[in-house]
């Protein structure tokens, strides 16, 4: 059974920083970053902010790989095709 990991808000994520603290914006909700640190946080929501966006992107690729080997015959489309199941996405 595989799970979807989709991001349940709508993309893209944007970073923000409000005063002293720091957080990454999902949509209209605000999401503290997990680390007590100032620097921390300020670098964990980007990251986070970051990697969101590039979801779709990262998905629209390993399906492209994927494409490029029907048959299951090169290493690459079957690591493609495995990324995009651990994704939870149709290969």
């Amino acid at each position: 059974m595989t799970t979807n990991h989709k991001p349940a808000t709508a993309l893209p994520w944007k970073y923000q920083a409000e005063g002293r603290a720091q957080f990454g914006i999902l949509g209209s909700a605000r999401l503290p970053a997990p680390h007590p640190t100032a620097q921390n946080n300020q670098t964990d929501a980007a990251y986070i902010a970051h990697a969101a966006n590039a979801y779709p992107r990262l998905v629209e690729f390993a399906r492209f790989v994927a494409s490029q080997d029907p048959n299951g015959l090169t290493t690459e489309g079957n690591r493609a095709r495995a990324l995009l199941r651990e994704l939870g996405e149709k290969p």
